[in-house]
């Protein structure tokens, strides 16, 4: 793991050294994200929500209307309190079945 360290200006700025921007993927003009966990802060790249698009896509399959979205969530929400519900029923009921 490589360390580096700037100085903060009395406006809070610093510059980020040559080898973090190449790492960060980041050109002039470039925005980053601070993430704050625990005590510690994490600098990533930001990026937008059209960056995001097709990360999930899986090759070979077709992308899923909104429609079998709400199907599928909702078959899966009923599979969950049917499986919740003979998880929880009394030995005596679950013999019943």
């Amino acid at each position: 793991m490589a360390s580096r360290e700037s100085t903060v200006s009395a406006e809070g700025k610093t510059i980020l050294p040559a080898d973090v921007r190449a790492a960060l993927g980041l050109e002039s003009g470039g925005r980053v994200r601070y993430l704050i966990l625990g005590g510690e802060v994490r600098l990533v790249r930001a990026r937008s929500v059209n960056d995001l698009r097709g990360m999930l896509a899986r090759p070979g399959s077709a992308p899923l209307s909104l429609e079998a979205m709400d199907e599928a969530l909702a078959e899966g929400a009923l599979g969950d309190v049917a499986s919740h519900a003979s998880t929880r029923a009394s030995p005596r009921m679950r013999s019943r079945r």
